[in-house]
């Protein structure tokens, strides 16, 4: 399932002097999966946030890759629809280390820091 321009859309993008990339996404709160996760609280589940991250960097890489492994993630705040349709999703510049992609990235509004995650692509 392809999540990009259906669950989410990425409004902007905007490279940094480290080449990192800063995504401003937009949730749509109508979507089926928050009418079933959860139905009248829609919670964005934690591996459409992985999902989204993959689809993302595989966009930047012009290339489809997928997760090899996950080495650390944390949820530390519920990223809602209603709540907070918008947010960044910040990606450090990808590292490759035997043709693999390292990916360190923040999901956050200005006031709010959602999910840390680091995850290996190939």
């Amino acid at each position: 399932m392809t999540l990009l321009n259906d669950f989410f859309y990425m409004t902007s993008n905007e490279a940094d002097e480290k080449g990192g990339i800063t995504y401003r996404i937009r949730l749509n709160p109508a979507h089926i999966i928050f009418g079933a996760h959860f139905p009248g609280n829609p919670i964005t589940p934690g591996v459409c946030q992985i999902g989204m991250v993959e689809e993302l960097v595989s966009l930047q890489e012009g290339k489809r890759l997928r997760i090899t492994g996950i080495s650390n993630i944390k949820y530390m705040n519920t990223l809602t629809p209603t709540e907070h349709e918008t947010f960044d999703i910040r990606i450090s510049p990808l590292k490759v280390q035997d043709s693999e992609y390292i990916v360190q990235c923040v999901m956050s509004s200005p006031d709010c820091v959602f999910t840390k995650m680091s995850i290996k692509l190939k």
